[in-house]
């Protein structure tokens, strides 16, 4: 069962036992950093008789399948029965799918684990936070006068096999569920303390309840979420706090579509301080969001008091057809100083099929473009161009 599916069931959570407030446990303090996550989950999570919550043990998997279940799927958790305290929660999730041969039940939950786990529940949510389309650009090949597909590279230093076969981890970093460690390391063999636990889980309740409101996490400002609210007819961008749900309106607002045209999604790419789309380009600083670029990117570079942007006039969604599938493009190149001045630099012809722009780079001082076209089902291509005169100039690529 998918997230958007538990949003409709989403209900207060099954108590095992009694729960208490974080303020009410002897060794967790207010300035615990974990304090507001643990009180947050003060329905689902329990403490032990001495009246300690005890955050830095480390949590087994009984505990954390146990905690997940309460959360994602306490209406089910209710009709379910076991000979042990932890067996209802893993039959609801093994039913929805977020199990497979997990074993060893007071075993620590390693941290690869709950990827699976988190991204298997949440795959096909939209968030950007931490990685997205950038990491996807082809690369200039100036020796051999081609463009090539770039290495691909995993979410840490240390999580190459680990993705290798799902992009599990993907999915809950960019939602922003999982965080990585200071020297770029995921760790995914290691436990988790029960104060980590909590402040993941948060998370998770935090975007559940948000779903329930028809809104979406898109990434993480600061201590704040950036999220969209759909409407009947319109979308609108908040700054929100995960834990209380306080919003504060962006002032941005977007007609709703009812599908996703062409792959362009409101928000589709991230590099951990930008994120952009359809709604814009939009910088990062601190608990905000600077508006760089109010209209649809595609891609783009900053360089100097510049930014180069891939873009398309409003209303217009320019495709490219690949492996049966449509793929967004942009038809102009633009410049943005830092007062807001904008400038076309060059568009597309539009009786060339090969400028589908979708990759842009400054070097030298010089801008070029990538035109991706396809000449089979599964035969892409890419050409080079460089922004000249108000045009683009074919320099290797096309046929």
């Amino acid at each position: 069962m998918k997230l958007r599916r538990i949003l409709l069931i989403f209900a207060a959570a099954v108590l095992l036992c009694t729960a208490v407030c974080a303020d009410d446990y002897k060794d967790v303090a207010d300035t615990h950093w974990a304090s507001e996550q643990i009180a947050y989950l003060s329905d689902e999570i329990t403490g032990y008789p001495d009246g300690t919550f005890q955050p830095d043990k480390t949590v087994t998997r009984a505990e954390f399948v146990s905690l997940l279940a309460r959360i994602a799927f306490p209406e089910e958790l209710k009709n379910e029965t076991g000979s042990t305290w932890w067996e209802p929660a893993f039959r609801v999730c093994e039913a929805n799918n977020l199990l497979s041969g997990t074993f060893g039940y007071s075993a620590p939950m390693p941290r690869g684990e709950i990827a699976n786990i988190l991204g298997t529940l949440c795959r096909g949510l939209d968030g950007v936070n931490a990685r997205a389309d950038a990491a996807e650009q082809f690369v200039i090949n100036w020796n051999e006068q081609r463009m090539q597909s770039p290495a691909w590279q995993p979410m840490f230093s240390d999580t190459a096999d680990f993705e290798m076969f799902s992009d599990a981890l993907r999915v809950c970093v960019n939602q922003g569920l999982l965080t990585g460690y200071p020297d770029g390391t995921f760790r995914p063999k290691n436990g988790v303390t029960r104060a980590e636990a909590a402040a993941i889980l948060a998370r998770l309740k935090a975007q559940i309840a948000l779903h329930k409101a028809d809104c979406a996490y898109i990434c993480t400002v600061g201590q704040n979420w950036l999220i969209a609210q759909t409407g009947k007819t319109e979308t609108s961008l908040h700054l929100v706090k995960p834990l209380t749900g306080e919003k504060t309106p962006l002032g941005f607002s977007f007609r709703t579509k009812t599908d996703e045209l062409a792959g362009w999604r409101l928000f589709s790419g991230s590099d951990g301080t930008y994120v952009w789309g359809e709604a814009g380009l939009y910088k990062r600083e601190g608990d905000t969001l600077r508006t760089i670029y109010p209209e649809p990117v595609l891609d783009f570079v900053q360089s100097g008091e510049r930014y180069y942007i891939l873009t398309h006039p409003e209303e217009e969604y320019p495709t490219y057809l690949y492996a049966a599938m449509y793929y967004p493009c942009a038809t102009q190149v633009v410049s943005v100083d830092w007062d807001w001045n904008t400038t076309l630099l060059a568009s597309r012809d539009e009786s060339n099929n090969m400028q589908n722009l979708t990759d842009l780079y400054v070097e030298n001082g010089k801008i070029y473009v990538a035109g991706t076209y396809c000449m089979g089902m599964m035969d892409v291509h890419c050409a080079l161009y460089e922004v000249t005169d108000g045009k683009l100039t074919a320099l290797f690529g096309e046929y």
